[in-house]
């Protein structure tokens, strides 16, 4: 199995407090990506949701907080001016799921079978800072 995760929330409710953000006692670091045979995290991790600006540790992660495209990533725009709002104090919290989209590409081998990447190629644990 593929486990992709964009900014997930890593936290449970009786995990908030301190420390409530150090990306090793919620239940997400110790939990997302311990059963699959891949697990990715696509990180950003300069915006305002909780527990969810850290690597995850059982995971090969994307930090493309720092990428240049984010850029020309567009903010987001219902046309409903109080959910923008809302939308728009979450900052690019939702830029790696942008990130996804635009660059994910399913390949396949010689017999038409999905590919998956492997964690003896790219390592749990390691973070690639998305230039």
């Amino acid at each position: 199995t593929r486990l992709t995760l964009c900014d997930p929330f890593c936290a449970r409710a009786d995990e908030v407090g301190a420390p409530w953000d150090d990306g090793r006692r919620t239940s997400g670091a110790r939990l997302f990506g311990r059963d699959a045979d891949f697990a990715e995290h696509f990180l950003n991790s300069d915006d305002i949701v909780p527990s969810t600006n850290f690597a995850l540790p059982l995971c090969y992660c994307y930090d493309v907080t720092g990428s240049a495209e984010r850029a020309s990533f567009p903010p987001p725009s219902s046309g409903n001016f109080l959910q923008d709002v809302g939308l728009r104090l979450l900052g690019y919290h939702n830029w790696p799921i942008g990130y996804v989209a635009r660059h994910y590409e399913t390949r396949l081998d010689a017999g038409g079978s999905p590919m998956l990447p492997s964690h003896s190629e790219l390592p749990r644990g390691t973070v690639f800072k998305v230039p």
